[in-house]
């Protein structure tokens, strides 16, 4: 199964760059993982996806399971199958993030062993950082009032709410 993405002159993946300030993380955030759940990517960029352990050889070399129990032919070839594919699309999930960060960005991310750790890092790098939050927090500062949540439920005879006084 293919699980690349398109090539960046595909519109389908259109996913645009993500600059240092963050100030597109909102649009960014969105198209890449509608991106990355459409080529069935989506639980490795969450961190859902089970990791397939490696069987290893013990002090005989013999080839033995996680539970120590010896491996067959068989079993050894399925277990290299699963491991190859969760590293495959892992690092599908890396080459589409640092394909689309700066190189300083990239440099915070480049010691993280998994997409998913990479994202999460994204995330509390730019989350409630773009500019589109910027605009609700300069509107809020310029307001000497907005009305709470519990206050516009309040009946308007015990409602002391004014007009906003935006300037």
């Amino acid at each position: 199964m293919d699980f690349s993405m398109p090539s960046g002159s595909s519109s389908l993946f259109n996913i645009p760059q993500l600059p240092e300030d963050g100030s597109n993380w909102v649009t960014y955030k969105n198209r890449m993982l509608i991106a990355l759940r459409a080529c069935s990517l989506g639980e490795y960029v969450e961190g859902t996806a089970t990791k397939t352990a490696h069987y290893v050889a013990n002090f005989v070399g013999v080839v033995v399971k996680v539970d120590r129990s010896t491996a067959s032919q068989d079993e050894i070839k399925e277990n290299r199958k699963e491991v190859n594919e969760y590293e495959q699309k892992d690092s599908l999930i890396q080459q589409h993030i640092f394909s689309t960060i700066t190189d300083c960005v990239m440099l915070q991310l480049e010691s993280l062993d998994s997409g998913s750790a990479m994202w999460k890092e994204l995330q509390k790098l730019h989350e409630g950082k773009s500019a589109l939050v910027k605009v609700v927090w300069e509107i809020d500062s310029r307001c000497s009032h907005i009305p709470s949540f519990s206050e516009c439920l309040q009946s308007p005879s015990e409602s002391s709410l004014t007009t906003p006084n935006c300037t």
